[in-house]
């Protein structure tokens, strides 16, 4: 209008208005913009932040029950393996059990055999010294006879007396040697490893020790006193090497 006008200071000045406004509006317009692009990239970034946290938890939570099963599961192994090993060790303690019990069963069994097989030795050694006191009366009598018989039999009778009396040494203790022999295999083979210098006597004297037999009771039977039964197991304790505290008989039984 004031262009129009010829007005041209106006025309100067609304134009410098119009500039300056414009200007203004633009740059308004493009600090909007600018500020819209950064709040948008904001948002785009936290929204970016967020997807990966959100990655990252989801991640963490799938970690978290892969281990939660594993560890259940390793868990239950656990239990399994250790309810394996509990029933296993049961059966074993059951089976150990049962072979204790029937080796108590099977040991008391050899115990009672053995008892009994040697009360039969026991029997066996008193008939042979009931046998022995026949053959020495007999052979008393006869020597107490003697001087009723003639010149012609007296040799006679003295051969007689001779083989009862050898028949009473050897044959008898022979059977017993025999018996014991079955019954206390390996002990005559150990006696006589470990102990050579024992005689005949002592073999047949810890032959009867190992049946529990007193002093007085082997006296009987080999028809000698106490006192040289008691000398006799004296000698043998020397020649076993025993100490003053160690029991013979016991001993002789571990053999």
């Amino acid at each position: 209008m004031y262009d129009a006008g010829q007005d041209h200071k106006k025309t100067l000045d609304y134009f410098r208005l119009f500039t300056n406004l414009k200007d203004s509006i633009f740059n308004k317009e493009r600090t909007n913009i600018i500020e819209e692009l950064q709040i948008k990239f904001e948002v785009d970034r936290k929204q970016h932040t967020i997807e990966n946290q959100e990655l990252v938890i989801a991640q963490k939570k799938r970690q978290f029950a892969y281990s939660l099963i594993s560890g259940a599961l390793t868990l239950l192994v656990a239990i399994a393996f250790i309810i394996l090993i509990l029933r296993n060790k049961r059966q074993k303690e059951i089976l150990l059990q049962k072979e204790a019990e029937n080796l108590r069963k099977d040991l008391a069994l050899k115990e009672k055999d053995l008892e009994l097989k040697n009360r039969e030795l026991v029997c066996n050694v008193s008939n042979i010294y009931t046998k022995n006191m026949v053959i020495s009366k007999v052979a008393k009598t006869l020597s107490s006879s003697m001087s009723n018989f003639k010149q012609a039999n007296s040799e006679l009778i003295n051969d007689i007396i001779s083989e009862l009396k050898q028949n009473m040494d050897n044959t008898s203790w022979k059977e017993f040697e025999y018996r014991f022999s079955k019954v206390h295999q390996s002990f005559y083979d150990i006696l006589d490893e470990k102990f050579p210098d024992l005689t005949p006597s002592e073999r047949k004297i810890c032959a009867m020790l190992k049946l529990n037999m007193s002093s007085k009771e082997i006296a009987s039977i080999t028809m000698t006193h106490p006192e040289s039964v008691d000398t006799a197991r004296s000698r043998i304790r020397k020649k076993l090497g025993l100490e003053k505290d160690e029991n013979l008989t016991e001993f002789l039984n571990r053999l």
